[in-house]
């Protein structure tokens, strides 16, 4: 198939099936394994007591450990002197976390970016973006995965968007500092997270430059109860075309209000050179999100 002949929706039709069809697998898992005595039930949360869970599970609630997830989350970030990445824009974005499985997130984001920045009422298809995550392995008490991100030019008109099809494999290494637990429940879980990706253009419009950047995100995240969390993260990036690099620090802040409701809230600003791609002035984000 040549890349002229991708069509945008039709792939978003077949991505969102899949995500349905993984979710409905899920279901007739968590029901073949909902039939436990309650026994048992305790004899397991003795255990989690004592093991080294992975850091992804830190805001889920215990008794949601069993199922796969899904959720969806609504996002609407204002940004000053923005690069096509980090525009104004309100984003629906819908993800399956599944248990047992190779990958542990799958995740797609549909961006509506403002033709005027700042205006939200104004809104135009930004460029889509999906994620994959693999399973989480442990290594002498780091955890460790593979991400992998593609970036399609979907951006009506094409000037909201990168007009390239982009590919980011990456990794991400967590780092436990702190873990605390009383009653199989968390008090505290502090972490040092490091994730580093490649990012690069295969095709597309070749009115738009090409992109070639490494970027890296250097988190320190504080978890409390697992129902509040606090990240500071520094996010340098080298730009090989521009040949140099450039960096942002975000503060994130995360409220898991009960099993289903979860708010979001990030403050950024731009450390030098923020012309670089992922680069702004200064940013504000606020998402709520809905796990069913």
């Amino acid at each position: 198939m040549r890349w002229r002949d991708f069509k945008p929706r039709s792939f978003l039709v077949v991505l969102i099936a899949v995500m349905f069809a993984i979710q409905t697998v899920a279901n007739v898992r968590s029901q073949e394994t909902v039939a436990i005595t309650n026994e048992s039930l305790v004899n397991t949360n003795d255990l989690a007591a004592t093991t080294n869970e992975p850091p992804a599970t830190k805001l889920i609630p215990i008794e949601d450990k069993a199922r796969w997830k899904w959720d969806v989350q609504l996002k609407r970030q204002f940004t000053d002197r923005a690069t096509p990445q980090e525009s104004s824009r309100t984003t629906i974005r819908m993800e399956v976390t599944p248990q047992d499985f190779f990958l542990s997130l799958i995740r797609l984001d549909v961006p509506f970016v403002d033709k005027n920045n700042g205006d939200a009422f104004g809104p135009h298809l930004g460029d889509i973006n999906t994620k994959l995550v693999s399973r989480q392995v442990s290594w002498h008490g780091i955890w460790a995965d593979g991400v992998f991100e593609t970036v399609f030019p979907n951006a009506r008109p094409k000037s909201l968007g990168n007009g390239k099809y982009q590919f980011g494999p990456g990794f991400d290494l967590t780092f436990p500092l702190l873990n605390t637990d009383r009653d199989t429940s968390r008090i505290w879980y502090v972490s040092f997270d490091w994730f580093t990706k490649q990012v690069f253009s295969i095709a597309g419009d070749s009115d738009f430059k090409d992109i070639n950047y490494t970027k890296a995100e250097l988190g320190l995240e504080a978890v409390w109860r697992r129902k509040l969390s606090l990240e500071l993260t520094p996010k340098p990036v080298y730009d090989w075309k521009q040949d140099k690099s450039g960096a942002v620090i975000e503060l994130e802040s995360d409220w898991n209000i009960n099993r289903h409701w979860r708010l979001d809230l990030v403050l950024g600003h731009g450390l030098w050179n923020t012309s670089v791609p992922t680069g702004y002035e200064s940013k504000i984000e606020f998402s709520v999100r809905y796990d069913f």
